[in-house]
């Protein structure tokens, strides 16, 4: 009851001086905060799945078709999981904490370094290249870890 009672009167001392409360910070804002590697490194990410994009603008990523795990995926389809997950999972997974978020990120990022190898099997040297790299920066993810658990 306590808590209560001083916090409506800090909240009428606020109102009286007209001081508000600071915005929430966003889900990005939040993981740039507490964990500043990893927002790097999915913002990395991100650039390297659009520089892989970039080298393949002459390659309809729609019709190549690659066979992961015995089931046919289309090559942009790849690329937009990798860009779905550094957007959707990974910080989802970082600002609700559990138990087994560490072998998560391992297993999903294991997963799409996978697809970006069997992607890498049918593309031009190129954009070989620019997925060579890709796989390298997420091969990376093992230094991040230790930085959030």
């Amino acid at each position: 009851m306590r808590r209560v009672i001083r916090a409506f009167f800090q909240a009428a001392v606020m109102t009286l001086r007209g001081e508000k409360l600071p915005p929430p910070l966003t889900p990005e804002q939040q993981i740039a905060e507490r964990y500043p590697e990893a927002a790097a490194w999915l913002a990395e990410t991100i650039t390297r799945v659009k520089a892989v994009e970039e080298a393949a603008a002459g390659i309809d990523l729609d019709a190549l078709i690659v066979r992961v795990d015995r089931r046919e995926m289309r090559g942009r389809t790849i690329l937009e999981a990798i860009r779905f997950r550094a957007v959707q999972e990974y910080p989802f997974m970082l600002l609700n904490p559990s138990d087994y978020r560490g072998m998560g990120f391992q297993a999903i990022n294991a997963n799409d370094v996978y697809m970006v190898e069997r992607l890498a099997e049918g593309v031009p040297e190129h954009v070989k290249a620019a997925l060579t790299e890709l796989r390298d920066h997420l091969n990376t993810l093992q230094t991040i870890l230790q930085t959030i658990n």
